[in-house]
């Protein structure tokens, strides 16, 4: 057994070495769209609210680094156990951002199961 395989062996739960990749079929005569896209464009309502809150941000100055106000709006608005430190919240930027921490879960490194990340992508990556 090489080196690599028995590392993994012996960090990654028996039940994450047993699942299989996925695979994605591109579908005949339908409009692609990636994961962040929606068909319809937004209500003018919300439009118009998203222009009066974009107005009103301070868009001169950069965010807040460790985004605590977001951690805390998204610890009362998600359903995080009670009494789990507000760092137990974890802002990515990209979709692919989440995938260490996905991949440290089943080793064991402070996550109980890969399914307790909370992830919302602003933005298309790639």
């Amino acid at each position: 057994m090489s080196d690599v395989v028995a590392r993994v062996a012996a960090t990654v739960r028996d039940e994450i070495r047993a699942t299989s990749a996925y695979s994605t079929h591109k579908p005949s005569g339908m409009i692609e769209l990636h994961a962040n896209e929606n068909p319809w464009p937004l209500p003018a309502s919300l439009r118009g609210e998203i222009a009066a809150t974009v107005a009103e941000a301070a868009v001169n100055r950069y965010p807040e680094g460790a985004g605590e106000r977001v951690k805390q709006s998204l610890a009362r608005a998600m359903p995080i156990p009670a009494g789990a430190a507000i760092a137990a919240v974890t802002i990515w930027i990209s979709s692919s951002e989440p995938l260490p921490s996905t991949i440290a879960a089943p080793a064991g490194m402070g996550i109980a199961r890969a399914s307790d990340c909370l992830t919302r992508s602003p933005a298309p990556s790639g």
